[in-house]
């Protein structure tokens, strides 16, 4: 009866519009001051490592797999992710639905700037730049058809060798925070 009346508190919980709405920001209070506290770059890999633990995929995936050339050995995965949109080509195409998806993602960010406090202004150049930093991700990524060979997405190294393949961001700190 217990897991049964967790998932019927839960339910009702996300079913309650009234009292989602009236506690406006306040459930992602703790969330925004984390962030917002980040004044150092050299924390991004803690503040990154926090908010994978929270569920919220920013920059890349971490996580851990069975070794693809080894199946007794189960190894780190680093991948690619962070993007808003749900595929990499919807950054990078040009035909009109792809321009209308964008379009309307940067109203969405925009949206979910201003109802966080962020004056209508800022808020515009923010959504864009979301969008320019989501852009430039998904230029650096694989596509769909490039991830289907393992070969492509397979490439095991040393820590030491992830630290000096990604310099700027440093791998022990956020191995650490993320209790890897």
């Amino acid at each position: 009866e217990g897991d049964r009346r967790k998932a019927s508190d839960d339910y009702a919980a996300c079913m309650d519009e009234p009292g989602i709405e009236a506690g406006g920001l306040a459930p992602l209070g703790p969330e925004l001051a984390t962030i917002n506290a980040l004044s150092n770059p050299d924390d991004l890999p803690v503040l990154v490592a926090h908010l994978h633990s929270v569920g919220v995929p920013v920059l890349f995936r971490f996580g851990s797999q069975t070794d693809l050339r080894d199946a007794t050995q189960e190894i780190a995965d680093v991948d690619q992710g962070g993007l808003g949109l749900p595929d990499r080509e919807t950054y990078l195409k040009t035909d009109a639905r792809s321009a209308d998806q964008r379009d309307k993602y940067v109203a969405h960010v925009e949206k979910m700037f201003t109802l966080a406090g962020v004056e209508p202004d800022r808020a515009s150049a923010e959504a864009k730049a979301v969008l320019a930093l989501e852009t430039a991700m998904a230029k650096a990524m694989l596509d769909r058809v490039q991830r289907r060979d393992p070969s492509a997405t397979h490439h095991p190294m040393t820590p030491a060798d992830l630290q000096a393949f990604t310099p700027n961001f440093d791998w022990k700190k956020y191995a650490a925070a993320a209790g890897a």
